[in-house]
């Protein structure tokens, strides 16, 4: 079944299908869903890294690749924020792969950032800000801002959303909303013992003249490793090929035109809670286990291969 040998058996669901989830990584998503898609889903976790050794339910592969698996393979295929990280080729041969591996009438399930809803936030932000010009607006416009560009035009991982993160230049309830609990991941609180460590970092007791010194000797660091990276083509390109940045945005009608290009048909949007995937409701892979939201607020489309010719 398998184009190689990395993994020899397929796992089916409950109710007997063999299902398939691509995902690019994210430490919330994971410890919300990972116990799910390990133990019912078949998973290619989108990744340039090599395999780690005794990881056997996920596989690292890099999906720019012909998918290795044999045609007519899965009822179902669940693509979260993957296409987003392609470029329009390298999406079209990423779509036309998950239409020959699918079965007759499978379903194609694709979440991605919402293009429409992106530039709707900036041009609000940019209103609120000429209506009222206050500190909090000017914040969350400029977090508007990156939240268009940023992943497009990063050139090391987290670019600059990462560092008005570091200077708590932005609103957390608006940055919330807008990234739902994936943000978490990004702050660093999804890790148990974060909140631990920042709170002895400002311990009055730590605040030494060796403890500054530490400090100021990592950030000098830090800064010098950043720079050699800049002025490094290598290291620059290396990263744009990692699979973290955003090769190309989506609304609803260029994703439908993009799926009707590659054979789908049935086109859908859908939410985070809806989907024609059976069984869907026990999944629930969008949903986040912490109230009645998505994950990662997302444009969510579903199509079906056509069946086969009677």
């Amino acid at each position: 079944m398998m184009r190689d040998n990395t993994v020899t058996r397929l796992i089916q669901t409950q109710s007997g299908q063999t299902n398939l989830h691509v995902w690019r990584g994210g430490h919330s998503y994971e410890r919300q869903k990972g116990h799910i898609y390990r133990s019912e889903w078949n998973n290619l976790l989108f990744s340039t890294r090599p395999q780690p050794q005794g990881e056997s339910q996920l596989r690292y592969f890099d999906v720019r690749s012909p998918l290795p698996y044999a045609s007519a393979t899965f009822d179902a295929i669940d693509a979260f924020h993957i296409i987003e990280h392609l470029t329009p080729e390298e999406a079209d041969l990423f779509l036309r792969e998950a239409f020959r591996v699918l079965r007759s009438s499978g379903i194609l399930r694709l979440s991605t950032p919402d293009l429409e809803s992106v530039c709707r936030a900036y041009l609000d932000r940019v209103a609120d800000y000429d209506r009222s010009p206050s500190a909090t607006n000017r914040v969350r416009y400029e977090w508007s801002v990156l939240e268009l560009l940023d992943q497009i035009a990063r050139e090391h991982s987290g670019g600059l959303m990462r560092r008005y993160v570091a200077e708590e230049r932005f609103d957390p309830g608006y940055a919330k909303k807008r990234y739902g609990d994936v943000f978490e991941d990004f702050r660093g609180q999804d890790r148990p013992d974060a909140t631990n460590r920042r709170s002895a970092a400002r311990s009055p007791a730590r605040v030494t003249p060796r403890a500054i010194f530490r400090a100021v000797r990592r950030r000098l660091r830090r800064a010098a490793l950043l720079s050699r990276r800049y002025r490094d083509p290598d290291s620059v390109r290396d990263f744009r090929n990692s699979g973290e940045t955003n090769k190309w945005l989506y609304d609803h009608l260029s994703l439908t035109a993009l799926l009707a290009k590659t054979g789908f048909e049935n086109i859908v949007r859908m939410t985070y809670a809806t989907s024609d995937i059976p069984d869907w409701e026990r999944f629930d892979l969008d949903r986040s286990t912490h109230g009645d939201h998505p994950i990662e607020p997302s444009l969510y489309v579903e199509a079906r291969k056509p069946p086969s010719p009677s």
